[in-house]
């Protein structure tokens, strides 16, 4: 039986997709029963995490009593949580989950029928190089989009809890994903190489 030239990766991208799948259906079904959260649905509370920009009161001797001598006590990142959530706020709390979570669903669905083509038509070819390469683009473009729309929403949810306007530009908020960047130009010239060597296939094909 020829070995699989996909194997390990197709496999544990067989693994991760099934989990992924598993967890998400126990999920929703926890959710609707009323006894978990998805993206923040089904959640009490609504919280926002302020890095920067709002201010706190506490002094440095409060904020950790009793440190040494010479200590300074600084505030990374405050949290804030409202107890009675509007519905606009449960989207934007969804907004800040959801984004991130398509992108690499979306990368594991083309994955898959990826693996599934190049079973079937071999991995030497056009279409595997070209569905390798959408993949490396879905990867870069979507985590830079799923960043700035869930810092967007960050900000958005932030500003809801705050009886005034928050400064500064959101867009510097977007927590960018440097592997997932690295992974995506991997890929795509993973596939560049792909295409070379197909195309280098077909010509001695064609000259014997």
């Amino acid at each position: 039986m020829t070995k699989n030239p996909l194997d390990p990766i197709q496999t544990w991208v067989t693994i991760v997709f099934a989990f992924i799948v598993a967890v998400t259906a126990i999920t929703v079904a926890a959710t609707i029963w009323g006894s978990g959260s998805l993206f923040g649905l089904g959640s009490d509370s609504v919280c926002a995490e302020a890095s920067q920009g709002v201010p706190v009161r506490s002094t440095e001797e409060s904020l950790v009593p009793e440190s040494a001598p010479g200590v300074r006590a600084n505030v990374g990142s405050v949290n804030l949580c409202t107890q009675s959530p509007s519905a606009g706020q449960r989207a934007l709390l969804v907004g800040t989950q959801l984004p991130s979570f398509l992108v690499f669903a979306g990368a594991l669905s083309l994955a898959m029928a990826m693996f599934r083509a190049g079973r079937r038509h071999g991995v030497l070819t056009d279409r595997f190089a070209t569905r390798l390469r959408i993949i490396g683009w879905v990867v870069i473009g979507g985590s830079v989009l799923a960043a700035v729309a869930e810092a967007w929403a960050r900000r958005g949810l932030l500003q809801s809890m705050l009886e005034w306007p928050l400064t500064g530009t959101w867009v510097w908020d977007a927590e960018l994903s440097v592997l997932a960047i690295f992974l995506g130009t991997l890929l795509i010239s993973f596939a560049r190489v792909l295409r070379i060597s197909a195309r280098m296939r077909e010509d001695l094909a064609w000259t014997v």
